[in-house]
């Protein structure tokens, strides 16, 4: 597994005895710098693809950042390799059904306003049947 040693306003992450990324403190984030992993070659750009640029897929990325703060990340150039185009619409443009379904919240039973004086006077029961599979004595 990885490694990662923080002091001193610097982070550092290692892979054994090799270091994978080093960074120093720029605020509340840590600013990387990575190092390749294999020599620059043909048969490592074969890998390469082209990275689909929807609001959405960006969204989810970002751990189902909201849009509004994925907007302002994009406009204001705050991450390297995010090159898309927005505008203030955008912001309204992503639904999440996994974000719609998270804040969804549900409404406190409601208390009556008497409470049972004397045991029995109120019974609540779940009242079921008749049931078709038969008991261990047939009934």
């Amino acid at each position: 597994g990885m490694e990662v040693s923080y002091g001193n306003g610097k982070v550092v992450i290692q892979h054994g005895q090799r270091i994978v990324a080093s960074g120093s403190r720029c605020g509340k984030l840590y600013r990387l710098n990575l190092f390749r992993a294999t020599p620059g070659n043909s048969e490592s750009l074969l890998t390469c693809g082209r990275i689909p640029k929807s609001l959405e897929l960006w969204h989810r990325r970002f751990g189902h950042l909201n849009p509004k703060s994925l907007v302002k990340l994009i406009r204001d150039d705050m991450v390297v390799g995010l090159n898309q185009s927005v505008s203030d619409k955008d912001k309204d443009i992503v639904v999440c059904e996994s974000c719609v379904i998270g804040k969804q919240t549900r409404k406190p039973f409601v208390t009556r306003e008497t409470r049972a004086s004397r045991v029995l006077e109120v019974v609540h029961s779940d009242v079921c049947g008749p049931i078709a599979p038969v008991g261990v004595e047939g009934k």
